[in-house]
Parts: structure tokens; C-alpha cells; sequence
């Protein structure tokens, strides 16, 4: 993929096919690096369809070690073990140590970990996350993947509310790259276009954008957002060999 790459998500609680393969299209049709979509079987087999003459690669979210290791069989490029806003939603976390084993066994069974991205929770204190990181890291995970906008809250419009609901994710991301500076990090969580060049300037080697995109009305408006993202990437991509 491209360095800094752009990975459009879906969204884990998305089973809506339609709008699933709206934005797959939309992502196909800019030729964005990624797509992250939900676990659901019939949804993955429809998107890989749909993305069958496109450089675009397929990522699958789930935090179900089963669901994701039968997402990789139905031909997956990528397994995302989280995010985890959702559980927070709950009022549920997800340790350090459980990360760590689904991880494991998730390696176990592919082999290594170059098809796998895993979430780094961002309530964790900074310790425990590059903690967590660095031991992903050693481990042979692809990508770390920052969050955050669950956690930040804007009290502020405009720019400074974007900067606001970005502010964790940002800072999360700082920390990660200084304790794994050889690993992937991607930025996500909380994004926009105008916080999107902060986390590449922070390292972030890719760049996350969910619901900013997918509570968009249509086609054209997504394409719209994407192609002004895409250019606020494009004087800092280079291609990785």
C-alpha cells in the first residue's frame, strides 16, 4: 500500500449491505488503499466482489478470533482485531492481556502476523499502551491502530472543536510512534480533514476515517470528502518498497 495510506471504515456495526457497498464503490472509484467492513459473511463476500478489479484491499473487523480467521478464508487481505468503541458504548472494556491472546491465537493459526491490524485501546494509560504496542510489534503485527474519538469530546465548533475531537487520537498516536518508531501505525478515530495532516505530522503512517464518510447522504458527497482528503495526504505520500 501506499505510505501515508487512507483506509475508509465501513464501521464493526454496520450490517446495512447497501450502505456497505455504497461505500465500497465510492472507495473503489478513488482508488482509496483500504476498506474496513464488519464481520458479517454475506457482506464480505460482497464487498470482495465488488472490489475484484480494484487495488483496493479489504480489511475485516471483528474481535471474534473465529469470525476473523473464516474472514481471511473468504479472502480477506487484512484482519482488524477491534476497534472498540462499541464496547465502550457498553460500558465495556478490553484488557491488555486478552488482546494479547486472541493475537496469539490469531497468529497461530495464519502463520504470522503480516495480514493482521490490531486496535490499541485508547482508554489505556500511555504506559500501557506503548506497553501493549511494542509487544504487538514483536510479535510481527502489520498495523497498530490508534483511537480515540470515543473518548475525546468537543465543547468547541469549528476548527477548534475538530482539534478537540481529535486531540486523543493525535496524542495516542505521538506516543505509539515513539514506542515503536519501525512499526505501522494508523491513526483513526475522531479524524477530519483538516486534524488529518496533524496525525501525519505526529507519524501516523496511515490515516483511518469512518463515520465522518459513512453518516455522509450520498455517492457524491463521499467522493467529494474523499478527494479532499486524498489531497490533503497526497504531498506527503510516497510509495513503500
Amino acid at each position: 500500500m501506499n505510505n501515508p495510506f487512507l483506509k475508509v471504515i465501513a464501521g464493526i456495526e454496520n450490517r446495512d449491505l447497501n450502505k456497505v457497498l455504497e461505500i465500497a464503490s465510492v472507495a473503489a472509484a478513488r482508488r482509496v488503499d483500504a476498506i474496513d467492513i464488519c464481520d458479517d459473511e454475506t457482506i464480505i463476500k460482497a464487498v470482495k466482489e465488488k472490489l475484484a478489479n480494484s487495488s483496493t484491499k479489504l480489511f475485516v473487523s471483528s474481535l471474534s478470533t473465529d469470525k476473523l480467521l473464516r474472514a481471511h478464508s473468504l479472502g480477506a487481505d487484512y484482519l482488524e482485531l477491534g476497534n472498540f468503541d462499541h464496547l465502550y458504548e457498553q460500558g465495556q472494556t478490553i484488557s491488555l492481556d486478552a488482546i494479547v491472546s486472541m493475537t496469539t491465537q490469531l497468529i497461530s493459526h495464519l502463520g504470522s502476523g503480516q495480514n493482521l491490524s490490531v486496535t490499541i485501546p485508547g482508554y489505556l494509560s500511555v504506559n500501557e499502551q506503548s506497553e501493549l504496542a511494542q509487544i504487538l510489534d514483536e510479535m510481527g503485527v502489520a498495523i497498530l491502530q490508534t483511537e480515540g474519538g470515543a473518548i475525546s469530546k468537543a465543547s468547541s465548533s469549528g476548527a477548534i472543536g475538530q482539534i478537540e475531537k481529535a486531540k486523543v487520537t493525535l496524542a495516542n498516536t505521538l506516543e505509539l510512534k515513539a514506542a515503536c518508531p519501525n512499526a505501522c501505525i494508523m491513526a483513526a478515530g475522531g479524524l477530519s480533514p483538516l486534524t488529518i495532516p496533524l496525525a501525519l505530522a505526529a507519524g501516523a503512517d496511515g490515516i483511518g476515517i469512518g463515520k465522518a464518510i459513512s453518516k455522509l447522504g450520498s455517492q457524491i458527497e463521499m467522493i467529494a470528502l474523499i478527494q479532499t482528503i486524498q489531497e490533503k495526504m497526497n504531498s506527503n505520500k510516497f510509495i513503500l518498497v
